[in-house]
């Protein structure tokens, strides 16, 4: 083996390596996620309209079969009943990515006749450093999660918190700022 070789290799890799980091940079992908911890005394709620009780009962038993590992074992929703509307709470809390995988799920669930429903879910969370959040300002700060309105992808949310927009792809979890909201309507009525 030539032995020259190997520090043209190794500046390559380095440069490689420098190029990928300014160029995620550059993509805004800088945010740094704590691990998550459990909050009991938490205040995320995701309410939904337009499923009954039955469906929203299997609806919430599937997706925690399929999360079964990541979910607290005992209790992982209360559900309360108001007028058209489901409130889903978390007694042991949930991680960021169900929560964004849930808002989705409950768009578009397996098994059921979407086209003969009309669905409004948003969730409604204080941001923590759990979250993948652009800035450490949004600490702290609420934000709305919702499927946005004439979605073509089926596997994003996006965030609003205050007037600024987020897509969330599940490709990589990672925020990426919108200038439109594409909030769908009735969505603000959701309170």
């Amino acid at each position: 083996m030539d032995t020259r070789l190997v520090p043209i290799g190794l500046v390559v890799l380095v440069v490689a390596a420098g190029l990928l980091v300014m160029r995620l940079r550059s993509r805004g992908a800088t945010a740094v996620v704590s691990p998550f911890m459990p909050n009991p005394s938490n205040d995320t709620v995701v309410i939904c309209q337009g499923w009954d009780e039955a469906e929203l009962t299997k609806i919430l038993a599937d997706f925690a079969r399929i999360y079964e590992r990541r979910l607290p074992a005992a209790q992982p929703f209360h559900v309360e009943h108001r007028r058209d509307q489901f409130r889903i709470h978390f007694p042991n809390d949930i991680e960021p990515t169900l929560l964004s995988f849930l808002v989705n799920y409950l768009q578009y669930p397996k098994d059921f006749d979407l086209p003969s429903h009309h669905i409004l879910v948003v969730g409604i969370v204080t941001l923590t450093t759990a979250f993948p959040i652009p800035r450490e300002d949004y600490v702290g700060k609420k934000a709305r999660i919702y499927v946005p309105s004439n979605d073509q992808r089926y596997d994003e949310v996006y965030f609003a918190v205050g007037s600024e927009y987020f897509r969330q792809p599940f490709t990589n979890m990672a925020w990426k700022a919108s200038a439109d909201g594409r909030i769908p309507d009735g969505i603000e009525a959701l309170r």
